[in-house]
């Protein structure tokens, strides 16, 4: 309840007791939340407004004296911004039970009207403003000598939020149990690693915390400077959000890839929305150091706390630093011995590329509702750094590359060719071209409505959604001319030789790296292979930190129907020294093969992403809690290297927690164990999920995670 606060403070008692006023307003938050969907948030415990478009919202006033429609007259004023005006649709005025009552418009009509008070229904259009709005209620009323009237500010705003439970915003999503994943679970799984060797990362995305949508609306006046009617259309919103993300000057996030200052926080080191978002009110500019997916997941939290469904989604392998003919280029020499010559190749190939994709429509494409991807991590264009999206992902697929709306950003991304030439006495030539290298398999977490989680990583049958059709079609990669047509001449040894690599590699990291891969004849006749193999210490980046093995192979002899296999042994202190360094994520292996078949012009290329796995993690904490007790969690983790764990930091948040848990470990010895003992105490009833993380130099993004019934 808000006392009322006269337009004029110094008004004397005769005249306020002629004038039919307001003596409390009541938003009824219990009430609203329930119908808007809004219960999660948390300013809705301190009696706020958080209502969607599209649906009537409940407010109860008293007045000094019972209303009467044939005496009084009763109006509201609405206002948002700093600046508000009729012409930019920040400044609206409504009349009691003055229709018409469409979905179009603002209306107000009367519910109930007892001696207790007047319940109203305020109906903001599908289409209206998202933010903050103030409301003056206006009343007049007749009496012997003149029309008296009175202004009443509530002095506390409400918040208007998309509704993609309306059919009429352009955000609206027909399936109650998507939105309950795409729009109130605050908890994102992100698939990262190798198509083969898929692994994730568990992101609390907090848009019910306290304070998280008041930032989300700062950053979007930010980006614009003034409310106004753009606000009303989500794929402005998102775009003004994505460049608030991590690529204006105000931006949240500083990008950081490679190696950071010990005192700065690592990309890995993060895992929560709502850490980061404290960071930056802190006012010490961008947050040090993001990356691709705590980009996405941020973007994903701000799009969820204004009612956008979002999901986050992950390209394995992914093309970067494209050039102007979209040729991702290779080289090699014969001079000599075949060799690779890297510093000539200026494009890389990630392993895993990060994004989002929030579900809008698009009046001004023929594309109807659907997932549009927008791309939030600062990205090297041909003109320069840019961020870009949201585009349908129909026209991605459908390679409409004329059409605008970055599509041709987003295509290449995911249908570059890659394009091998060597250099002989003779001059440079074309070795062999791969059709299609990237954007093979594009995943996000399968829409269960809940976190994936586990108290072991490795024994999970991971929860993802395969959507690289939604992205790709056979027919767009295979007839998108990216090279020049006189340079398209694919290798006719697809038929001669194969590369075939056994299922499952399982290695932990600590140990000996074993690549095992055999070279399969299926021809009728018996073959001599001349090879060079290389395996290069990579970060997920496609970044080539250090050769770990190089050797070449003449003349190896594969029989008819047969093959021949091949072992590489990778020894940790050939390794170590890599980790020792510092990555932005976990430590790869780039296995990259180059031969030809003896006696003739049959060539062969194979390159292979491997990752070792990472020590687990366990956690130890009761399976049931009662709400505000102190829950013992304690954490155990075995340094499997045989060198110290340096700068280690520890940190545990997660959905249903009353707060982040940080702090920093002192080194862990080569090959011992540590472990960690504190208290957290639960902030509501239900489901909490638990993340735990280790960072260390050496080391990156040690997880694990749990659930806990709080009671």
């Amino acid at each position: 309840m808000e006392v009322p606060r006269p337009l004029i403070p110094s008004a004397d008692p005769e005249y306020l007791s002629k004038v039919f006023r307001v003596l409390r307003f009541d938003y009824m938050p219990t009430t609203n939340a329930s119908l808007h969907n809004t219960s999660k948030f948390y300013s809705t415990n301190q009696q706020a407004l958080m209502i969607r478009r599209g649906l009537p919202f409940k407010i109860k006033i008293t007045f000094n004296e019972k209303y009467d429609p044939d005496i009084h007259e009763v109006s509201f004023v609405l206002l948002a911004g700093d600046r508000p005006a009729p012409g930019l649709d920040t400044h609206v005025h409504v009349e009691l039970n003055e229709g018409p009552f469409e979905d179009e418009v603002w209306w107000c009509k009367t519910e109930e009207n007892s001696e207790t008070g007047l319940i109203l229904s305020l109906h903001p259009p599908a289409n209206c403003i998202i933010g903050e709005w103030d409301i003056f209620v206006k009343t007049l009323a007749p009496s012997d000598e003149s029309v008296n009237y009175y202004l009443y500010d509530h002095n506390s705003p409400f918040y208007v939020l998309f509704n993609p439970w309306c059919e009429a915003d352009q955000v609206y999503l027909d399936s109650p149990e998507l939105l309950k994943d795409y729009v109130l679970n605050e908890s994102l799984t992100i698939f990262v690693g190798t198509k083969e060797q898929l692994n994730y990362k568990h992101w609390y995305t907090g848009q019910f915390d306290d304070g998280v949508l008041d930032l989300t609306l700062y950053l979007l006046r930010k980006a614009f400077s003034l409310v106004n009617s753009s606000f009303s259309n989500p794929v402005t919103v998102i775009e003004g959000l994505n460049r608030m993300v991590a690529y204006d000057s105000n931006a949240v996030m500083s990008i950081h890839w490679y190696q950071c200052n010990p005192e700065s926080r690592r990309p890995t080191a993060w895992s929560s929305s709502v850490e980061i978002i404290q960071e930056y009110k802190k006012g010490l500019g961008k947050v040090k150091y993001g990356c691709c997916w705590t980009n996405a997941a941020l973007l994903t939290t701000f799009c969820r706390a204004l009612g956008i469904p979002a999901r986050v989604v992950t390209s394995f392998k992914s093309n970067h630093d494209i050039n102007s003919n979209k040729i991702s280029h290779h080289y090699l020499t014969m001079i000599k011995s075949l060799k690779r010559l890297p510093h000539l190749t200026h494009q890389s190939i990630w392993n895993f590329h990060v994004w989002m994709d929030a579900w809008t429509l698009r009046p001004d494409l023929p594309s109807g509702h659907g997932w549009h991807a927008v791309e939030p991590t600062p990205k090297k264009l041909e003109f320069g750094m840019s961020v870009y999206g949201p585009t349908p992902l129909s026209f991605i697929k459908e390679g409409n590359i004329g059409t605008g709306q970055d599509v041709n950003n987003f295509f290449h991304d995911l249908n570059v060719k890659s394009a091998h030439y060597i250099r002989t006495s003779k001059g440079w030539s074309l070795f062999q071209t791969d059709p299609d290298i990237v954007g093979t398999f594009i995943c996000t977490a399968a829409p269960l409505g809940k976190p994936v989680c586990t108290k072991d990583p490795y024994s999970i049958k991971f929860l993802y959604h395969d959507i690289t059709e939604e992205y790709k079609s056979s027919s767009t990669s295979e007839n998108s001319e990216l090279l020049p047509a006189n340079q398209v001449h694919c290798s006719q040894s697809v038929s001669h030789i194969r590369v075939e690599f056994p299922e499952n590699y399982n290695c932990k990291i600590g140990e000996i790296q074993i690549i095992k891969f055999d070279l399969h004849n299926p021809s009728q006749e018996t073959i001599k292979v001349n090879f060079v193999m290389e395996v290069q210490a990579i970060d997920y980046t496609g970044r080539e930190n250090l050769i770990l093995f190089e050797e070449s192979v003449s003349e190896l002899v594969i029989s008819p129907g047969s093959s021949q296999q091949t072992s590489i042994s990778i020894r940790p202190e050939n390794y170590v020294p890599v980790l020792q360094r510092g990555l932005p994520y976990r430590f790869a292996m780039k296995l990259i093969i180059y031969g030809f078949v003896k006696g003739c012009n049959m060539k062969f290329t194979c390159t292979k992403v491997f990752t070792p796995q990472w020590p687990n993690l366990e956690i130890k904490c009761p399976d049931n809690t009662a709400l505000h007790d102190k829950l013992p969690v304690e954490l155990s983790l075995k340094n499997p290297l045989p060198v110290p764990l340096t700068h280690c930091e520890v940190v545990i948040d997660g959905a249903g927690l009353t707060s982040v848990f940080k702090g920093s470990l002192l080194d862990i010895p080569d090959f011992s164990d540590v472990s960690l003992k504190m208290k957290l105490s639960a902030c509501c009833r239900g489901t909490a999920h638990l993340t735990a993380t280790i960072h260390s130099i050496e080391l990156q993004d040690v997880w694990s995670c749990t659930t806990i019934n709080i009671v």
